[in-house]
């Protein structure tokens, strides 16, 4: 198991980069995506399975978005011409429901097997509960279900892919194994970041050459993020710990200093493997995106959370809250909330998209109330 504050990871990270920049560099792309996948395989292979079927189902359904939209294209430069407005219409309208259909399935199906492995006991225990108020006593089982790494990463990371894909804003990686190497990322599977498919999709297959000051830069990086894991965060867990586990006989001052060490613990923790992440990938030439920009010397509780799980924050923004906001339903619901309750009622789309975004928030930090609550 090569996790990021072990010893193994630096030797297989060493290891890497060897393999790497001996490698020619038109291969280097396949040292990567094969350490990627020894890297993730070491946690356990029973992981393997899942992350494939992410891959496979992403990476076939933006081929398809791309063949429905050549055909498309060569119908209208073939028969164009002699096509009137609506028949032009129509064409794209077909084409977008084949698209569409598509669409809603993988990312069900991915959204599904997130919310299966992450959620349903939590659902279980729910309707458990409730049962209980009429005697009915564990009706649902409890399932042993494994929680493959990274899972909530990766498939935000490849349905942001595909949904950029749907849009037509990205263009679909046609080598699956170059696109598996773009999921598989070794560095930053763990806990992110989450990237954007033009923000490393071509660094990571066209072999950087190898350069001191990166790879000096990178391991920089290492060791600051072991220092803030290693020293600051693992310092403060154990106190954290005892004042959470007994603060009912703690005194206020105790419980008040737990908190605030529980805040420098939780972005030391969370911070330092991201630092790690961004510099391992450094090493190798790949900008991986900053996720935390000091975000305790916010000046405000919305600059927080811009400057907090930064890549997590702009996911939301851009892939739920800003299509639920602009959508036809919520366009309809502005104007219909408008006449009700005047020019406060232009804002319910927006209300309703922060909403949807916090709640799901909320559920990507843990399946437990006390996120749904928070989010």
């Amino acid at each position: 198991m090569l996790l990021f504050n072990n010893f193994f990871y630096l030797i297989f990270l060493v290891v890497a980069l060897v393999g790497y920049f001996v490698t020619p560099k038109k291969y280097r792309w396949i040292t990567l995506l094969c350490f990627s996948m020894i890297f993730y395989i070491s946690f356990s292979y029973k992981f393997f399975f899942f992350i494939i079927s992410t891959i496979v189902t992403i990476y076939l359904a933006t081929l398809y978005f791309d063949r429905v939209n050549g055909r498309q294209k060569r119908l209208l430069d073939e028969y164009g011409q002699n096509l009137d407005s609506d028949s032009k219409k129509q064409l794209k309208k077909h084409s977008k429901r084949k698209k569409k259909a598509v669409f809603i399935l993988v990312i069900l199906f991915n959204i599904g097997v997130l919310f299966v492995l992450k959620y349903l006991n939590f659902l279980g225990g729910m309707m458990n509960d409730i049962l209980g108020w009429f005697n009915v006593h564990n009706a649902i089982p409890h399932f042993s279900l494994i929680l493959p790494l990274g899972i909530s990463f990766y498939t935000f990371q490849a349905l942001g892919y595909l949904i950029d894909c749907y849009w037509g804003k990205v263009n679909p990686q046609k080598n699956f194994f170059k696109f598996s190497l773009f999921i598989s990322f070794f560095p930053q599977i763990v806990q992110g970041p989450i990237s954007r498919y033009e923000q490393i999709g071509e660094a990571l297959v066209e072999g950087g050459s190898f350069d001191y000051k990166k790879v000096t830069k990178g391991f920089q990086l290492i060791v600051w993020g072991l220092f803030k894991k290693m020293v600051i965060a693992d310092l403060f867990a154990n106190f954290v710990a005892n004042v959470f586990n007994s603060y009912a006989q703690a005194n206020a001052i105790v419980v008040i200093i737990g908190i605030v060490a529980y805040l420098i613990q939780d972005y030391a923790d969370f911070s330092g493997c991201i630092d790690i992440a961004r510099g391992s990938a450094e090493c190798f030439g790949i900008n991986l995106p900053q996720n935390f920009e000091r975000p305790y010397f916010s000046l405000s509780i919305a600059e927080y959370w811009r400057r907090w799980h930064m890549t997590l924050g702009t996911w939301f923004k851009d892939y739920i809250f800003y299509p639920i906001s602009v959508s036809k339903f919520s366009l309809k619901l502005g104007k219909f909330s408008k006449k009700i309750f005047g020019n406060f009622g232009k804002n319910i789309p927006a209300i309703l998209g922060l909403l949807v975004t916090w709640l799901a928030t909320g559920l990507w930090h843990g399946a437990s109330w006390n996120y749904i609550v928070w989010g």
